[in-house]
């Protein structure tokens, strides 16, 4: 039988049977040492202290432990408003959040931002489907193409009404 041995870190780990495999976590735990007393000559010292078994609870939580609650974030317009199916079907909601920005800004800040300006519903449809850059910031926003003239003003209006 070939040897089957691989060297990693000075240490000689053997697959059983010939087959390559996952280490126990305790066989694991701390096999390069421990990952946080690294140090390192750039960047932030991201490591996990592996000397101590793995956290059950998220880092900053004090112990509580993670909740499975949807970031208010990711929330869309009222099911019952026309723009709430369009915002979803077309991954909106996958750049901007209701009342936060996720990638780009969040729909609020876009309504306040554009509030009783007479051309906002005909410049918002426009950016809509165009896309742009630097209005918001350095990332820019792709077009919208295929998305058609009815649909985008469907969402410019909501956003023009505020929202909500």
């Amino acid at each position: 039988m070939p040897d089957t041995s691989i060297k990693i870190s000075g240490r000689i780990l053997k697959a059983p049977d010939g087959q390559l495999g996952v280490l126990p976590l305790e066989q694991a735990c701390n096999a390069h040492g421990n990952l946080a007393d690294q140090v390192r000559d750039f960047g932030e010292v991201r490591g996990t202290g592996t000397s101590q078994p793995p956290r059950t609870h998220p880092v900053g939580t004090g112990g509580a432990p993670a909740t499975t609650a949807k970031p208010a974030a990711m929330v869309a317009p009222a099911a019952g408003h026309p723009a709430s199916a369009l915002l979803k079907s077309n991954a909106c909601v996958a750049c901007h959040g209701l009342t936060s920005q996720i990638v780009g800004p969040s729909f609020q800040a876009v309504a306040e931002k554009y509030a009783g300006k007479p051309d906002a519903l005909d410049y918002l449809s426009h950016k809509i489907r165009q896309g742009g850059q630097g209005v918001w910031g350095r990332v820019p926003m792709p077009a919208q193409a295929h998305l058609k003239d009815a649909d985008a003003m469907t969402i410019a209006q909501w956003l023009a009404e505020g929202a909500k």
